[in-house]
């Protein structure tokens, strides 16, 4: 299906993006200090390696394995939104757009402004002709 190559590309301009910006520094807002990748907590640097494993796994077209790891990050992180976002991709290359709804829907509770998350849930809104739910 045409929408594979598509999904696998933006996959892979996501994990390109967090590769790239490994070394970032992040405002955490006016007034405070400049969070960098020493501010990570363990448990998000476990859940994080475990998401991208996950990620290349999705990538090969592993659904099964991918999906485990994911399951793996959250059991580490459970409030880490990028896993649930890249859950629901897989739900939906799966064929199960509850779950992925769900699994959007869950990112969109912790990090709600979320711009992947976002497009992605619009995404799948449009893939099954819910244009009014899209915008």
């Amino acid at each position: 299906m045409r929408w594979h190559g598509w999904l696998a590309g933006l996959c892979a301009l996501v994990l390109l993006t967090a590769c790239a910006g490994g070394g970032a520094v992040r405002s955490s807002g006016p007034g405070r200090d400049l969070v960098t990748e020493s501010d990570e907590p363990l448990a998000r640097k476990r859940a994080r390696v475990r998401l991208e494993l996950a990620a290349g796994y999705f990538e090969q077209g592993q659904m099964p394995v991918a999906l485990d790891e994911v399951k793996q990050a959250l059991q580490i992180d459970p409030g880490y939104a990028d896993a649930y976002n890249l859950r629901a991709l897989i739900y939906m290359r799966l064929n199960e757009p509850r779950l992925a709804e769900d699994s959007f829907a869950q990112a969109l509770r912790l990090a709600p402004r979320d711009g992947d998350t976002l497009h992605n849930l619009g995404w799948m809104y449009c893939q099954d002709g819910r244009h009014a739910d899209a915008t």
